[in-house]
């Protein structure tokens, strides 16, 4: 990931800027930073997920978003885009364009080698900090290798 400019953006700044962008970008601490694209094998993956997460939920009040949904960390401040993210109960969102998720209770990343540490470390470190999260699910594209952790 790479910094939109060397200069400190406040939080409506880069919501202003990231609704009108092609590109995705995270924000943290005043930075707005670009956020990878994906190969082949990470887009089936999710699609994948997604498709058998949405046939186990038909009958429950649950809901599943792909990586257009952007994700708020209220305790860090830190907003990104999980590959998924799903909960079972009323969506809360951080304004009334609902384009900002605040309560997930699944967060599924899948692994890329430019974002794999970041994912199992700092990122994970932010996610533990959302009181409604359950389950942090990463997914490896390079093996058959998938790691849940349950939070408390």
């Amino acid at each position: 990931m790479t910094a939109l400019e060397k200069r400190l953006y406040s939080e409506d700044q880069y919501l202003e800027l990231e609704r009108l962008s092609d590109t995705r970008h995270e924000f943290y601490r005043g930075g707005i930073f670009a956020v990878a694209g994906g190969t082949r094998k990470h887009a089936l993956i999710c699609h994948n997920v997604d498709v058998r997460l949405g046939l186990q939920i038909l009958e429950r009040p649950c809901q599943i978003f792909g990586s257009d949904m952007r994700l708020k960390v209220e305790a860090t401040g830190l907003q990104t885009y999980p590959d998924l993210s799903g909960l079972c109960a009323e969506p809360q969102f951080s304004s009334p364009t609902e384009d900002t998720l605040l309560n997930p209770s699944l967060i599924i990343e899948v692994l890329c080698k430019s974002t794999q540490d970041y994912d199992k470390t700092e990122k994970f470190r932010h996610y533990r900090k959302i009181e409604s999260l359950r389950d942090y699910v990463l997914i490896s594209q390079y093996g058959s290798l998938v790691t849940i952790f349950g939070i408390e």
